[in-house]
């Protein structure tokens, strides 16, 4: 999507103006930091003169060359279950035995996290290691 919008020399804010959407409902669908519901997709596709397969599956490439796209996932999952429990950074680190930098570099995504910082939060989180490595909503055990 990025690669057509520029090659229009269009710019998020101009594609925003010409779709009716907001600028951050652009960005977020550009780099595929959330799911796009179709009706949002139909408006980018006729904006940018192209069709939704062809944002899909530039959208798709996007999603296996973008090494960073996992730690932003796993940074979202850990964030959002750590508010709904009611923890602060500090609680669960301690917690899951881990240090409070390593909590935070894993929310903030600066840092590739290990099999055992991902099975480590996962346990006190309530969820399934391979659960924190998906985009789509979680349930917790405790639900």
């Amino acid at each position: 999507m990025k690669a057509r919008r520029e090659a229009l020399s269009l710019s998020q804010h101009s594609l925003a103006a010409l779709t009716g959407l907001s600028v951050s409902t652009i960005n977020h669908t550009e780099t595929c930091k959330r799911s796009s519901d179709l009706d949002t997709l139909e408006k980018i596709a006729f904006a940018l003169d192209s069709d939704v397969a062809k944002l899909l599956a530039e959208g798709y490439k996007i999603l296996g060359s973008d090494t960073g796209f996992i730690r932003e996932i796993l940074a979202d999952n850990v964030r959002r279950l750590r508010q709904k429990h009611g923890l602060s950074q500090t609680e669960l680190a301690l917690k899951s035995r881990l240090s409070l930098s390593t909590v935070q570099n894993v929310e903030h995504a600066r840092r590739s996290a290990t099999i055992d910082v991902v099975a480590a939060l996962s346990f006190q989180l309530g969820v399934m290691p391979h659960q924190l490595l998906q985009k789509e909503e979680l349930e917790t055990k405790q639900d």
